[in-house]
């Protein structure tokens, strides 16, 4: 379950506190995407005193920036969220 808190420190985060650099070069070098979700992942301090947690969050979102996975994980929630969208993925007909 998320919180307002934890949605205002991604909005932080993510956003805010992303320099126009970050999010050009994100996807494009991998040392720039880790910067950024350590960046991303200093407000969430305020909240957790989970070591691990805070390496999760870390950790995920350099990924998910990196690879752009987010779009991987809208396109599948979108499939499953209607069956025949998601047949007509595998048919080739969407």
């Amino acid at each position: 379950m998320f919180t307002m808190d934890q949605l205002m420190l991604h909005l932080l985060g993510d956003y805010v506190l992303q320099t126009d650099h970050m999010a050009i070069h994100k996807t494009k070098k991998t040392w720039v995407a880790f910067f950024h979700a350590l960046v991303y992942s200093l407000p969430f301090m305020l909240i957790c005193d989970s070591f691990p947690a805070l390496f999760i969050i870390f950790f995920t979102h350099g990924l998910i920036d990196r690879f752009r996975l987010a779009r991987y994980v809208a396109m599948l929630k979108n499939m499953l969220g209607d069956p025949a969208h998601f047949r007509s993925y595998l048919t080739g007909t969407g």
